[in-house]
């Protein structure tokens, strides 16, 4: 389906509208909406007010570092611990380190915890004391966490 006809077919769901289309170079079965299935979108239904259920409520951050060009290597034993760690605990439910494509030395903690009782729990733990150590010791040259709650979370 080309663009223009996407774009189509994505303004009649959103005015509601039944749209019918015939067969045309995309292959012989063509596409039809119907209005009983058709749920205009709105503002609130696009909002993170509306979320898939069993995912309200989880708390996420995300961790942007830049590491000291010379511990980076230290830094990766410190992430590789606290990773592992905190996987294993009951309420987390995400920890990924990430690298920045674009620099050696500028990392991310991607974070998913079922709750703030979680995330409590998590700070307790021997693997962020070694990370919280190697912060305090100076390997880390900027931190900036931005904090936010799942609008729509899967967990495989």
């Amino acid at each position: 389906m080309n663009r223009r006809l996407l774009c189509f077919a994505l303004a009649a769901l959103h005015s509601g509208r039944a749209l019918a289309l015939t067969p045309g170079p995309w292959g012989a079965s063509g596409i039809a909406f119907a209005p009983a299935w058709v749920k205009p979108l709105t503002r609130r239904s696009m909002s993170s007010e509306r979320v898939t259920a069993g995912t309200e409520g989880h708390l996420c951050m995300m961790v942007n570092l830049e590491i000291v060009p010379e511990r980076v290597e230290e830094f990766l034993e410190v992430a590789r611990a606290d990773a592992e760690g905190s996987r294993a605990e009951p309420g987390c439910l995400r920890f990924d380190v990430l690298k920045d494509d674009d620099s050696d030395n500028k990392f991310a903690f991607f974070e998913v915890y079922a709750s703030a009782e979680a995330v409590a729990y998590h700070k307790e733990q021997d693997h962020y004391k070694l990370w919280s150590e190697f912060k305090a010791s100076g390997g880390v040259a900027s931190q900036e966490v931005q904090k936010m709650t799942a609008a729509n979370f899967t967990q495989k």
